[in-house]
């Protein structure tokens, strides 16, 4: 349906197709016992750069630089890996997520998409979430009720089960979800409330939480906080503080009730062990002048012997060095000052909000479509405006 679409022009087509292939970006075309490189959403993510590519030849001399800095330093950290296979895995996924974003940020001008283009793509991103959402609580049903297991489940101590859906990661899916809830919040905070939307928004929240993970949750309600307060620093309303003394309580009440499903938690902010996993990655860090420089890479020696630190900062310094880190975070600053004006700025922050608590940020496939529509959304508002 997408693809003979006539309405549709090329770049909108390859869009809805990564849309939809979310959902299943971390599982390969051949089922769920492949790996997640060779996924739907990696193939159409790389068929839309090489279309990109080929049209739009425009790309800054800094952003160019940034890039070959990046690759070089993860060819090299290759140097040390103690496996091989998994260094190029994860050098080829860290490139297939930020390349993209990048080539994007650049051409955005270009792009034959408008504002309302974009903003009706965040929309379909949504509707994905909530089929997402719909069927992680039916493989909830099927598990809790009827003992039949479909999907990823992963069981931990305490008698704590996470429903993932086609999910990899426990902590990733309430991430995904969450950027649908904040794209039908955002809509109503700024246009119109509707009933269905405040439907869709539930049937998110209550996936989200039996989800069992808290990192998605906790992060998006202080998105929804932030939101609030800079809506009020501007104009106080009475909408605005009823609806904020709504979401206060909803909050509240989920992050409560998610919190009495974990039996080996000690309230809402135990660390669960992150904070010793932050302090180890640090110690690797800065245990010699190459670590600190450019990383004990992705399987080095001593990268392989711990947990992998939930916390996207310190993974980045631990496993790429300072320099990376540094780079990236110029990337990054960029790329917020460019979308500042941007109401949609805030499921970027959201998604790295949840990026310091959770793993492998860079493989969160997602984060790579809703960066470029957000950004593409962004700027041909300005154009629209001016």
């Amino acid at each position: 349906i997408v693809l003979f679409n006539k309405k549709d022009n090329t770049i909108i087509k390859l869009y809805k197709l990564l849309i939809l292939s979310l959902p299943m970006s971390f599982i390969g075309i051949l089922g769920m016992q492949m790996h997640h490189i060779f996924s739907w959403y990696n193939i159409i993510l790389i068929i839309y750069m090489l279309v990109v590519f080929k049209k739009y030849k425009k790309i800054s001399k800094i952003s160019m630089l940034a890039l070959l800095l990046i690759f070089t330093i993860l060819i090299v950290e290759i140097l040390w890996a103690t496996n091989l296979s998994k260094s190029f895995v994860e050098i080829i996924q860290f490139l297939i997520m930020l390349i993209p974003i990048v080539y994007t940020y650049n051409i955005k001008e270009e792009l034959p998409l408008s504002s309302n283009d974009a903003n009706q793509l965040l929309i379909f991103y949504s509707d994905i979430c909530v089929a997402t959402a719909c069927s992680m609580l039916f493989q909830y049903i099927l598990g809790t009720y009827f003992n039949i297991n479909v999907g990823f489940i992963e069981y931990y101590g305490h008698d704590r089960v996470s429903f993932n859906c086609l999910s990899k990661g426990a902590s990733i899916l309430p991430v995904f979800m969450g950027i649908g809830f904040l794209i039908l919040f955002i809509r109503g905070f700024y246009y119109k409330i509707k009933f269905s939307n405040i439907i869709r928004m539930l049937i998110i929240l209550v996936a989200m939480i039996l989800n069992t993970s808290r990192s998605g949750i906790i992060s998006m309600f202080i998105i929804i906080f932030l939101i609030f307060f800079f809506k009020f620093v501007k104009k106080i309303n009475l909408k605005n503080i009823i609806m904020m003394i709504l979401f206060i309580i909803l909050g509240l009440f989920s992050i409560n009730y998610l919190t009495s499903l974990r039996y080996g938690l000690n309230g809402v902010l135990d660390d669960n062990g992150r904070f010793a996993l932050i302090y180890e990655g640090l110690s690797i860090f800065t245990s010699s002048l190459r670590n600190f420089l450019l990383g004990d890479g992705f399987s080095g020696m001593a990268i392989s012997q711990m947990v992998t630190p939930h916390n996207v900062i310190i993974q980045t310094l631990v496993q790429n060095g300072i320099i990376v880190t540094i780079i990236l975070s110029k990337l990054f600053l960029s790329y917020m000052v460019s979308n500042k004006n941007n109401k949609y700025k805030y499921l970027i922050l959201f998604i790295i909000i949840s990026g310091m608590f959770v793993t492998d940020f860079y493989a969160n496939a997602f984060s790579t479509v809703i960066f470029m529509i957000v950004d593409v959304y962004g700027n041909k508002l300005k154009l629209d405006m001016s």
